[in-house]
């Protein structure tokens, strides 16, 4: 077997540990890449579903999630708006029934960041004060991180991932 040309998988792998691979570079020259086993991503099963993530308070997200579920959320409000404009409804009628059908999912997203930094789902309610409410439920889940390890509302969310608690 050649080492300048044939790929090196390290038994390490089986182990849900990182595998090792080298690649040839032009001039003969060659690089070590890690990549990363299928065992060593958590499985998917493990990630919060949307239906969960949308309609569920309960567990922590991460700040990438909270950006995640509010981005998605105002993506579809907007398409909500086009199709019922379409559908013949417009004006105070429209923004009226889009944010009645997006309220809750968004509660239920903003509960889970303000779990995920150990604070009841109440805290949601800052929202309503008028302007700095708004800023300040942004700053806090959309800036601000959570807290580390486990808490009252379950383990921590893994970044990229949504915890299941």
């Amino acid at each position: 077997m050649s080492s300048s040309s044939a790929p090196y998988a390290s038994p390490l792998g089986a182990y849900g540990l990182p595998e090792t691979r080298r690649a040839d570079l032009p001039g003969g020259k060659q690089i070590r890449q890690d990549l990363l086993a299928a065992e060593a991503m958590p499985p998917i099963a493990e990630a919060m579903p949307p239906g969960k993530l949308f309609f569920s308070p309960k567990g922590r997200i991460s700040r990438r999630g909270f950006w995640g579920g509010m981005l998605g959320l105002a993506a579809l409000g907007i398409v909500l708006g086009a199709l019922l404009n379409i559908a013949g409804f417009h004006g105070e009628r429209v923004e009226g029934l889009v944010n009645l059908l997006l309220a809750w999912p968004a509660f239920a997203v903003s509960a889970k960041r303000w779990h995920d930094r150990d604070r009841s789902a109440w805290w949601v309610l800052v929202a309503l004060i008028p302007v700095v409410g708004f800023l300040w439920l942004l700053v806090v889940n959309g800036l601000l991180p959570g807290m580390k390890g486990d808490n009252r509302f379950g383990p921590p969310p893994h970044e990229g991932r949504l915890s299941t608690g």
